[in-house]
């Protein structure tokens, strides 16, 4: 099948990868396009069309700034999408974006599916709208999300989170305590307190120096800084003469005794890694800008552990909290030997008992292949209606309304299907099929006896599933669709063909001469029969 992705950011890059990896493993012949970074190229074996790069502008001012940009990025995107043709768009993330992505997809009937939800339980709730209009299957990486989903009426699946996994295969790779510090000049002896001030500049410029300040306060501890992927180490020594770590962060909280953490995906590592932490985030740090931003945010926390468990198992020091003073009193509360620290360990553990130990993307990888599987719904009560198109109908499309109502007729099922063939084209009205077409058949005991027409709008309301033969003729069915629901009854006549099968097409078979015309039955009927069987068991149930 085939898989348009798109991830704008970093971490979408990350763990769209790790689908692709999955969907290669399930789908030997999947082929990809996407939007993305390194990762996610590596694991493609193709360049993106756009590096998230060019696409992770964050923030209304950085977005305004960039508008031009923005734009571009999107109706370059919607018409590569559209031009590759997927069986499924997949979204990473990256709502206001990715959005507008999915409607332009649902609207070529391309089935979309969203691989980490947007965090909308936690503000722009509107968006759910959107997802419920646009989004045919939303796979979650945080459990709480499918309750939050279901009060607005939509069902989602969790899949697991990517991080327990990631957490985990980390957590055995990485270096005993004494070889860290030994490897970092640290010392040996004094316990660490793992200062994790964030990714960005922004985010390390306001926390840091009140980790620091806390930090101070405990001088039993020895402080150490995680240094941040592409920033600058002249950053840090501007703000603090403490040592830096770089590239270990996972290593520096699994080996501390306390951490400062930043809110964000962080406080699940630190959670995951089992070191106990105070959640810290200072921007302005005024009262009122705190009391707008909990205005703004929906919920009662805001860190991913305290969300998971619907508990405060790591206090939350935020905005006009995040002082000195009261982010130190909340780390006395978790030292050593403190009932503080031993609930929020048994904390840890229900956190994890929730988000199970699936993996994530082999979990979502299955789904989307076995959502984008031939899905159709019938009425029981009334024949299966099935129609051909291909561009002329006086080939590909008349052979396999005839075929299919010789694999009918000799199951004594004609009460039970209608079965009809047109074209997209207007040149061969009131023709035959073509006479070698026929001429062919007729040696398989078929008899083609169309009359070559063209599609028209009532079709897709007259029957259950329209067949196109490749993906030109897709491309135009769903063009030609009167609605979103006639367009999603459009499925492409390879879905059906048998694994062993050379081609992903029906091919033209007038540029292979006489074999052309054996090869496009061949197919024809394998893809029939299969088809038969397949509608037979959904009519049926």
């Amino acid at each position: 099948m085939r898989y348009f992705i798109s991830a704008g950011e970093a971490s979408g890059d990350i763990h769209a990868a790790a689908l692709i990896r999955e969907l290669r493993r399930i789908d030997g012949n999947a082929t990809f396009g996407f939007l993305g970074g390194d990762l996610m190229a590596e694991a493609a074996g193709i360049a993106p069309l756009i590096h998230y790069r060019e696409m992770a502008f964050m923030g209304f001012s950085e977005v305004l700034r960039h508008l031009g940009k923005v734009l571009g990025n999107l109706s370059t995107a919607k018409k590569a999408m559209l031009n590759f043709q997927p069986d499924a768009l997949i979204l990473v993330d990256y709502p206001s974006f990715n959005l507008k992505l999915a409607k332009a997809a649902k609207r070529a009937g391309v089935k979309v599916f969203y691989f980490i939800s947007p965090k909308v339980w936690a503000w722009k709730q509107w968006r759910v709208k959107a997802i419920k209009r646009n989004v045919d299957s939303m796979l979650s990486i945080l459990p709480f999300e499918k309750e939050f989903y279901r009060r607005h009426d939509y069902e989602i699946t969790y899949v697991g989170n990517p991080s327990v996994g990631e957490i985990d295969s980390a957590a055995a790779a990485l270096p005993a305590a004494e070889d860290f510090r030994s490897a970092n000049g640290l010392d040996t002896t004094k316990p660490i307190m793992a200062l994790v001030a964030g990714s960005r500049v922004g985010e390390i410029r306001n926390n840091l120096p009140v980790m620091e300040a806390v930090a101070r306060r405990f001088p039993n501890y020895q402080a150490v800084i995680a240094g941040a992927p592409a920033i600058e180490k002249g950053l840090y020594s501007s703000l603090t003469d403490l040592p830096v770590v770089d590239n270990a962060t996972f290593a520096l909280m699994r080996h501390a005794d306390i951490a400062l953490v930043t809110s964000g995906t962080a406080t699940l590592e630190c959670a995951l890694l089992g070191t106990p932490q105070v959640a810290c985030y200072r921007s302005n740090g005024s009262a009122l800008t705190y009391k707008i931003m909990r205005w703004l945010v929906s919920g009662k926390y805001v860190t991913l552990p305290n969300l998971i468990t619907d508990e405060e198992i790591i206090p939350e020091m935020l905005f006009n909290r995040c002082s000195p003073d009261l982010v130190s009193t909340e780390v006395e509360r978790i030292l050593p030997d403190t009932d503080g620290r031993r609930a929020q360990l048994e904390g840890y553990r229900r956190m994890r008992d929730l988000l199970g130990d699936n993996d994530a993307a082999a979990t979502a990888a299955k789904a989307i292949i076995d959502r984008c599987n031939i899905n159709i719904m019938l009425d029981p009560t009334r024949p299966i209606r099935v129609l051909f198109v291909c561009l002329g109908n006086i080939c590909r499309s008349p052979a396999a309304e005839g075929i299919l109502r010789d694999v009918v007729e000799r199951n004594s099922a004609s009460a039970f299907w209608e079965i009809d063939s047109a074209g997209t084209g207007h040149w061969h009205i009131g023709q035959l099929p073509d006479p070698r077409m026929r001429s062919h058949a007729r040696r398989r005991g078929i008899e083609l006896t169309h009359i070559c027409r063209v599609i028209t709008t009532d079709d897709y309301d007259r029957f259950d599933i329209i067949i196109g033969m490749d993906r030109t003729n897709i491309s135009e069915l769903r063009r030609l669709a009167p609605s979103i629901e006639g367009a999603r009854k459009v499925v492409e006549m390879r879905e059906f063909f048998s694994p062993s099968a050379t081609y992903d097409y029906v091919p033209d078979p007038y540029y292979e001469g006489h074999e052309g015309f054996e090869l496009v039955l061949d197919l024809l009927e394998d893809a029939c029969q299969n088809m038969y069987d397949t509608l037979t068991k959904i009519h049926q149930q």
